[in-house]
């Protein structure tokens, strides 16, 4: 089974190509626009990992990061900065 990746990012381009790189390894990735769109994606779901912009409007990536922390505490996140 394909592990799941969540991509975050505001950027539409950075989430596209990090998007269509992990495919092309074989992950199912999900992408979110903005902390809040992760937030909400990582209550429906689960991950085996995130891609995480740091600086993002509404919720900022320190603090998708630690609401993630509370659930998913060994879930790998690698942290994007600007």
């Amino acid at each position: 089974m394909a592990k799941r990746i969540l991509v975050v990012d505001d950027d539409p381009d950075i989430r596209q190509v990090l998007q269509d790189r992990l495919d092309s390894y074989g992950y199912v990735v999900e992408t979110a626009i903005d902390g809040q769109e992760a937030l909400d994606a990582l209550k429906l779901r689960s991950y085996d990992g995130m891609l995480l912009d740091i600086m993002m409007p509404k919720v900022n990536g320190l603090e998708v990061l630690q609401e993630s922390r509370k659930h998913r505490p060994l879930m790998p996140v690698v942290m994007i900065p600007a």
